[in-house]
């Protein structure tokens, strides 16, 4: 009795300090949106900052709040990258959110080492970044309200990519039995792209590896999404079954294509999920099409940067500051701008569709995949026309078929369906779960009555049908956790 005592007494401590203070831990996932510290919806609207490489540019966190960005996804290293790539030490990284803070900026912080690891040289393992987030946590606990932790930026190239899941999986719960209580973000594999829908087909078991379910899935868009069906079809395939996704980098043109950004941020607003342009300035190795501004010049934008900031669905249009800065007022997003309608290739009755096994050695044939007409340039067996599509490709793309009639992808996973899982009206579950004592409300006396069952005191005025909070069939330690958090307000609801 006295070990249930002593163990009860920890928990009424714990659950006393969620009953006071859980608001101020920061950032949370509700119902697959992200929710800031104050309790309202936060949509990322930004660019990533290549901090790492010019931590003389500190400048740079100014311009980009100037041009209407809400939050800015910083570059660092741990150090561990066999390029040689300066480590970004606590000092900085606390510089850095300092720099944010003062410019009303969120800061989702990146570690870039693991960029294509498996297939590019000198890359290093999620774990490796893991290391580096707990070598500096000291910096990042107790500002949960104002960052986002990406672990590590598009950890595995086309190599090895089936590791990714347990990896990424790994991580996670890495972070959280590290301690880490802030939203994380995990990057897809494929160089981000995800062109094997391993994170699409794998988003449900990656989104529950986080025991308290505050992970967002990160796509990256580049050359691998240049058809508005695509995108469509990737974003729906998440959010219809209730996760939360942010394009993590897109960019207006790729050396592996030509990604279309306007439907890219389009359908970005229409399903209320943030983006982050790639970037703000010093690309280099052939693709400085990618900075949006002239030689760090916030004055001079380039077409890219323009079409970012000032286009439809742009920046300045569609950036909501996050209500931590604005004392909680919030402005309601808006519908989405107009964007261009692609263009028509006619009728699809007669173009067939394609396959990977066939071969298309006619110049100037033209097959569908997915309502998209392509047409090859020149020999062509198995090269995905939605992937080798685009300047110097083997296929251009036409249009859309006016009789769209969609097609599953030949050899290639079929779309991930909507999760037909029972709502907890359909299951049985009572309506009134939480409220252990059913006195009509759930508050912290229910979480405190939980948790004296889950320690064997064998509370009075209990229902323990009502104490699975969690429905995964058992009454312990979560549930009351749980219960304490939608008596603060951070859960809506009990989602089982």
């Amino acid at each position: 009795m006295k070990n249930s005592v002593h163990r009860l007494f920890f928990v009424f401590a714990v659950l006393l300090l969620l009953s006071n203070g859980l608001q101020a831990q920061g950032f949370h996932v509700s119902n697959g949106q992200l929710i800031d510290a104050r309790g309202n919806e936060f949509v990322i609207r930004g660019v990533s900052h290549a901090h790492t490489w010019y931590t003389d540019k500190t400048s740079a966190f100014a311009d980009i709040k100037s041009v209407g960005a809400n939050a800015v996804r910083v570059v660092l290293s741990s150090g561990d990258h066999a390029e040689g790539w300066t480590r970004n030490d606590a000092a900085d990284v606390q510089n850095v959110i300092q720099l944010c803070k003062d410019n009303h900026l969120i800061a989702v912080l990146e570690c870039h080492d693991t960029t294509g690891y498996g297939e590019k040289d000198g890359s290093v393992s999620l774990a490796t970044a893991v290391a580096y987030w707990r070598d500096i946590q000291s910096v990042l606990d107790g500002q949960e309200a104002y960052v986002l932790i990406n672990i590590g930026n598009e950890p595995y190239g086309n190599n090895n990519y089936e590791n990714w899941v347990n990896d990424t999986k790994n991580a996670i719960q890495s972070m959280r039995s590290a301690g880490f209580d802030h939203t994380l973000v995990v990057d897809a594999p494929n160089w981000g792209q995800d062109w094997t829908y391993t994170m699409r087909d794998n988003a449900d078991s990656i989104y529950n590896a986080d025991p308290t379910g505050n992970t967002i899935l990160s796509i990256h868009m580049y050359g691998v999404y240049e058809k508005d069906n695509t995108i469509k079809n990737y974003i729906s395939s998440i959010k219809d079954r209730g996760l939360p996704l942010m394009i993590g980098e897109f960019g207006h043109n790729h050396s592996d294509g030509d990604p279309d950004e306007d439907s890219i941020m389009f359908r970005s607003v229409e399903y209320n999920i943030g983006y982050l342009g790639w970037s703000w300035c010093g690309n280099s190795g052939g693709v400085e099409y990618l900075d949006m501004v002239n030689n760090w010049n916030v004055n001079s934008l380039t077409s890219w940067g323009e079409r970012l900031v000032n286009g439809p669905n742009g920046l300045r249009s569609m950036a909501g500051e996050c209500s931590v800065f604005t004392g909680g007022s919030v402005t309601p997003p808006g519908d989405p701008d107009p964007t261009p309608t692609p263009p028509s290739a006619g009728s699809c009755a007669n173009v067939p569709v394609w396959n990977e096994n066939d071969v298309y050695d006619q110049t100037g044939t033209r097959v569908q995949l997915n309502c998209n007409v392509y047409e090859n340039n020149w020999y062509s067996k198995g090269e995905n026309p939605e992937q080798y599509s685009g300047e110097f490709q083997v296929w251009t793309y036409i249009g859309v078929c006016d009789d769209c009639n969609t097609t599953p992808e030949p050899g290639t996973p079929s779309p991930t369906p909507v999760d037909s899982t029972p709502s907890p009206a359909s299951t049985g579950t009572p309506s009134n779960t939480g409220d252990v004592n059913e006195d009509g409300s759930i508050d912290i006396v229910d979480a405190l009555l939980v948790a004296q069952f889950y320690v064997g005191l064998d509370p009075s005025n209990f229902n323990e049908s009502l104490a699975d909070s969690n429905c995964d069939g058992t009454v312990d330690i979560i549930d009351a956790l749980l219960i304490a958090q939608y008596y603060v307000g951070l859960v809506q609801e009990f989602n089982c």
